[in-house]
């Protein structure tokens, strides 16, 4: 039987299935909670296993050695040392949690494309058993069941909740424009967007994406803060992983687009939904503001990471002769993960709606792969429409990003912006770094 959430309808000899996009948003919502859950558990364990080597090293016992196999507790890596090669035992897990939330409700013909494929799923089990200090061989049969490993509800026992977004709650079971095939959804999973960040402690750019595409364009976000409450003192005295503290951040694109924050209960039972004002960033003086820097000169805020890739700093330079016959200064700012600088980009425009203007732009080079880019740009996205504010995102020569659920990676490097003066800059950029052949 199918619920008004998940309809079939017949023409001619075919019948197709629809999905409602407010109530896969929902359940997405959820799904990635569950797998936030997953890596704060794991980030718990990490600091315990650290204390008791502090507490080593404290006692006069081998102090370097403890430390260092505390620090890659539940870490394996591609390449031996290198922080952007981890893959932690999060990365996994998270994902598995996500992919059985998710087909649990909707069945096996929703396609997910997640970021932890087969080829690594080798890596991935020697960093779980690394993390839980078991043997790599085990069979499944006696591996302890993920979901119980990490104190994460299953969906068979705790449903998924539906109903996050108002406009789910509010669906009757007539057609609507928020229905579409399911034919039509590709859902892309980053498990834990910041894996680098995340080895290295840098937990506040730590994010948990789930992307829903249809027919090849991003729609809906989801993207889970699993450190958004930061770490909180126990009743010991120790700091531990507040699992209340989880956020969610969740977006749906349409003629009325949703931006929110959504906090569920652990057993599912509530849920409580926040509009677009939370975004914009307060500094202390409780004045709005993303950029540290003090000169009075009129900036471009620009968001990058430290790759060492030679089209990044191209990008950049291409932008600082651009803005300079402008009079515009560069602020440049490094930001971690995918998700982390979308995020900054949608305050930027939520800060830009409140009449504090904010030109940004972000530039990633090559590397990224749909699942770090679907649920941000989803995001972004909405926060210009709410904000009624002026941004895109692009690949290098200024082409849409390509989601086909075969060519995950972003081979043209991506670009985003937010302003209206940024979009002209944008999309100057772009025409030089085609004439320079910077990509592909």
């Amino acid at each position: 039987l199918l619920s008004s959430s998940s309809r079939s309808y017949r023409e001619g000899t075919m019948t197709e299935t629809m999905i409602s996009l407010p109530r896969l948003v929902s359940t997405c919502v959820d799904a990635a909670r569950r797998g936030c859950i997953v890596i704060r558990s794991v980030q718990a364990r990490r600091e315990a296993v650290l204390a008791g080597a502090e507490c080593t090293a404290a006692s006069g016992g081998t102090a370097a050695a403890a430390l260092r196999e505390a620090s890659s507790h539940g870490i394996q890596y591609k390449v031996d040392g290198d922080p952007r090669s981890a893959l932690t035992e999060a990365d996994g897990a998270a994902q598995e949690v996500i992919l059985h939330c998710l087909r649990a409700r909707w069945g096996t013909d929703l396609h997910i494309v997640g970021e932890e494929e087969e080829e690594d799923g080798d890596a991935a089990a020697a960093a779980a058993a690394a993390g839980s200090g078991e043997s790599g061989g085990s069979s499944d049969a006696e591996q302890e069941d993920v979901f119980a490993r990490y104190g994460v509800p299953k969906p068979e026992d705790v449903a998924l909740v539906e109903d996050i977004l108002p406009s789910a709650s509010s669906s009757n079971d007539s057609s609507s424009e928020q229905d579409v095939p399911l034919s039509s959804v590709t859902i892309y999973v980053d498990p834990m967007d910041g894996t680098r960040e995340f080895v290295e402690g840098r937990l506040g750019n730590v994010q948990c994406l789930v992307g829903i595409v249809v027919d090849g364009r991003p729609v809906g976000g989801v993207v889970g803060l699993p450190f958004a409450g930061g770490r909180t003192e126990t009743q010991e005295g120790k700091k531990g992983c507040d699992i209340a503290n989880i956020q969610v951040v969740h977006a749906l694109l349409g003629e009325r687009p949703t931006l929110g924050r959504a906090s569920v209960s652990m057993n599912g039972s509530s849920s409580t939904f926040d509009d677009l004002p939370f975004l914009v960033p307060a500094a202390k003086d409780g004045t709005a503001s993303t950029s540290s820097s003090s000169s009075s000169r009129r900036k471009l805020i620009v968001l990058s990471g430290d790759s060492r890739k030679p089209e990044k700093d191209l990008a950049i330079g291409h932008l600082r002769d651009i803005c300079s016959d402008e009079g515009v200064e560069l602020d440049i700012q490094t930001a971690g993960g995918c998700g982390t600088k979308m995020m900054q980009l949608a305050l930027c425009a939520a800060a830009s709606a409140g009449g504090n203007d904010r030109d940004a732009i972000a530039v990633m080079p090559r590397g990224t792969c749909s699942w770090d880019t679907a649920a941000p740009t989803a995001m972004f996205e909405s926060a210009l429409q709410q904000a009624t504010s002026i941004g895109f995102v692009s690949d290098f020569y200024g082409e849409n990003l390509v989601y086909d659920g075969v060519n995950v990676t972003n081979n043209l490097g991506v670009l985003a912006s937010s302003g209206a003066d940024t979009k002209r800059w944008h999309t100057e950029l772009c025409k030089r770094l085609a004439k320079d052949k910077a990509v592909g």
